[in-house]
């Protein structure tokens, strides 16, 4: 698979990649003794995600268990408890995320926090979430023309 220079430049690696490279800088933002609001906000967002993530894999496990039992409405039955239980935190992980990301990074370790949250496990890259970052990454490491 070729990488083109674009799609690099588009991706929140460069982001990451820059705040690694300003290794002096960095570290000295990272070890900051208070949290900003996108540092507290992210062990809400951790929490939450793992939630989340434990719904989705016991509304799988109900439809296997369902199935195997012969169930016939094993679909439906998955799909309720999909609505009562997945998609609930579903929203509210969604909406967590969009608030975290409207919030601006106040050092490196925010703008990590906003890379980790980019960067979905089926390797779907959010275009506003990467222009969220973009923008603050020009914000706290200069503006770069491309």
């Amino acid at each position: 698979m070729t990488i083109h220079r674009r799609t690099l430049m588009k991706s929140s690696l460069p982001v990451l990649g820059a705040a690694i490279a300003t290794g002096a800088l960095a570290s000295g933002m990272l070890d900051s003794a208070t949290e900003t609001p996108i540092q507290i906000l992210y062990r809400e967002w951790v929490d939450l995600g793992n939630r989340y993530g434990n719904a989705i894999d016991e509304n799988n496990a109900l439809e296997v268990r369902l199935e195997a039992e012969g169930n016939e409405d094993a679909s439906g039955l998955t799909e309720n408890h999909y609505s009562k239980c997945v998609e609930p935190l579903c929203l509210e992980f969604a909406a967590l995320e969009n608030k975290l990301m409207d919030i601006p990074s106040q050092d490196f370790k925010d703008l990590a926090i906003k890379a980790r949250i980019s960067a979905r496990v089926d390797g779907v890259i959010d275009d506003e979430f990467n222009r969220l970052i973009r923008r603050d990454a020009d914000r706290l490491l200069g503006h770069v023309n491309i």
